[in-house]
């Protein structure tokens, strides 16, 4: 609901030029599948929802969910100081890696 709503006070204004755009094509053609397949899975399991038992269609659209949140990483290469984040988080890895491996090991050896 939250996404299309954001959707159309995007189009709205913009119109055209809102679809000129890769990332907005791929995000209104995600709402629209998600919006059919909720639509289908409402029509089939006679008007319970998609948690409530019944038909449904067995379509899931997480994963396409999740490339949405590649559009941050596209905001990386404008924001300076947002790379700089990215590059520190990049770099302190291998030590949060190893402050976990040790809390691991004590919960193993204490519990």
């Amino acid at each position: 609901m939250w996404s299309s709503s954001s959707s159309c006070h995007a189009i709205h204004p913009r119109r055209c030029s809102y679809i000129e755009c890769y990332w907005n094509r791929f995000d209104f053609a995600l709402l629209a599948l998600d919006t059919t397949v909720l639509v289908l899975e409402l029509a089939l399991s006679g008007g319970g929802g998609p948690a409530g038992g019944g038909g449904g269609i067995g379509v899931d659209l997480t994963l396409l969910r999740v490339v949405r949140i590649a559009r941050v990483f596209r905001l990386v290469k404008k924001m300076p100081g947002l790379k700089a984040l990215f590059r520190t988080l990049y770099y302190s890895l291998p030590s949060l890696f190893n402050v976990g491996a040790i809390m691991f090991m004590l919960v193993c050896v204490f519990f």
